[in-house]
């Protein structure tokens, strides 16, 4: 099972024009018909270490799919992505697998 990273929206402010203030995003676990979810946001470094839409001008569509997840990877740091990750995993197997059921009395 591989986690599938996506980023679903990017924040950039107006003045100065272009610069990355705000990425949002997913990941997902998908086994078979069972998937868990995590969405979240990083913000992105100040001004003093801009990070510019025109960064992912000219790397066509994928490469700069793949440049924001590294960005949101990056902000968010190793351990917690491994948290992130780890949880999903656990939300899939407690899908799969559950401790406790819901029951409905007959009418």
């Amino acid at each position: 099972m591989t986690v599938n990273w996506k980023v679903n929206t990017i924040e950039a402010a107006t003045d100065p024009v272009g610069w990355v203030v705000t990425l949002h995003y997913d990941a997902v676990l998908t086994d078979g018909e069972t998937s868990a979810r995590n969405y979240g946001t990083v913000s992105m470094p100040t001004q003093d270490d801009t990070v510019e839409m025109t960064d992912l001008v000219g790397m066509g569509e994928e490469a700069a799919k793949e440049h924001c997840v590294h960005w949101v990877k990056e902000q968010l740091g190793e351990e917690q992505v491994t948290e992130i990750e780890a949880g999903l995993a656990a939300q899939v197997e407690a899908l799969k697998n559950p401790t406790v059921v819901s029951l409905f009395a007959a009418e």
